[in-house]
């Protein structure tokens, strides 16, 4: 088992363990306190020396309120700590390409334990934990958009470590006890980066977290589909949550063969790969992500998502821009695979069904 696999499973397996058992240990806790004490026989008359003063103390202890607050968040965030190990783990396993959903999946996960209410008194290993999943969906978004490993190793060991203090000092509150802040975790020694490509072609399925090399084919020969271009309205915009998106072209194929597999993808109706303008209007770097986000609807109503796959292998047959961690104001030009209906009178790229607010739409010209 290499470093980084290790690595996921022991924190991974720590951070539920920790959720899941904190509240047996409390409660535990609970009924031990309640046990009666062992008394000693009838005391016999005996010369007492005078007592000398001891050392020993009472180990300070959390309040009551403090416990059973942590105890209810803990409880809270329980089940979304569950989906975030199902989401990095499958993260893991998926290649460099087919990363955004993920990545989005981990950032509304997170967006979602910081909305729960925090004791005052955990507040410092809340903030561990979050900035600990920030460090980690970091690490994912520096990976897709090929940065170097090094730096993709530490900022997950940074996040795995900040993750695994947050959960110990919440165990330790759940449990009733003022949790020791100033033990180091420890981390294990980064190997030395062995990078031997510069494309930006997919890492294999089967290697875990980050793979340290990534082979490329001897002689790539991609087998592009069979397009037929579409002409659509020039000048429509759209805003979806942060994104201004503007729609440059359209294509249909039957079907796609990825280049690095030879893996076919053949469509139930036909694929439109939206070529689209991203512009991030937030105030912070994102990564765009086009399931969820927009949709293509026909004029019997029907919404069609993005299939993730067939669109990571049109970014890598086109060569356009991978939309991750895109700065404020600044623009990517990106394609999009959509499965949708073999015919109808008209077709729109309209706001997905995770997407917030939003306005307007985007006409097609799809025959």
């Amino acid at each position: 088992m290499s470093r980084n696999q290790w690595l996921i499973v022991a924190v991974l397996g720590l951070a539920v363990a920790m959720v899941l058992g904190c509240l047996g240990a409390f409660a535990l806790l609970t009924l031990t306190d309640g046990f009666p004490t062992e008394t000693s026989g009838p005391a016999q008359p005996i010369d007492t020396p005078t007592p000398r003063p001891t050392n020993t103390s009472t180990p300070p202890r959390v309040s009551a309120v403090c416990q059973s607050q942590t105890n209810d968040y803990l409880a809270q965030i329980e089940p979304l700590m569950a989906e975030w190990q199902d989401a990095v783990e499958l993260a893991d396993s998926t290649a460099r390409i087919a990363l955004s959903p993920m990545v989005r999946d981990m950032q509304r996960i997170r967006r979602e334990i910081d909305d729960v209410p925090v004791p005052v008194c955990a507040q410092h290993a809340s903030s561990l934990l979050i900035s600990g999943m920030d460090s980690i969906i970091d690490a994912f978004i520096d990976f897709m958009g090929d940065a170097p490993d090094g730096t993709v190793s530490r900022k997950l060991e940074r996040g795995f470590e900040q993750m695994t203090k947050g959960l110990e000092e919440l165990s330790s509150l759940a449990m009733g006890r003022i949790p020791t802040t100033n033990t180091p975790v420890p981390s294990p020694v980064p190997p030395t980066p062995t990078r031997t490509r510069s494309s930006s072609a997919a890492a294999p399925t089967n290697t875990r977290v980050i793979p340290v090399t990534t082979p490329v084919p001897a002689s790539p020969t991609p087998v592009a589909p069979t397009p037929t271009s579409t002409p659509i309205p020039l000048g429509g915009t759209m805003i979806v949550d942060n994104w201004e998106i503007r729609v440059e072209r359209v294509e249909t194929a039957a079907q796609i063969t990825s280049p690095y597999s030879d893996d076919t993808y053949k469509a139930a109706g036909r694929f439109a790969l939206v070529f689209m303008a991203v512009t991030n209007r937030d105030l912070r770097p994102d990564t765009f992500v086009a399931f969820g986000t927009v949709d293509v609807q026909d004029a019997e109503g029907r919404r069609y998502q993005e299939d993730p796959v067939v669109g990571a292998i049109a970014m890598f047959i086109y060569d356009t821009d991978i939309p991750a961690s895109i700065n404020p104001d600044a623009t990517v030009h990106c394609v999009a695979a959509f499965d949708i209906s073999r015919q109808s009178s008209w077709y729109q790229l309209v706001p997905g069904s995770l997407a917030g607010p939003s306005t307007g739409s985007i006409g097609l010209s799809i025959p």
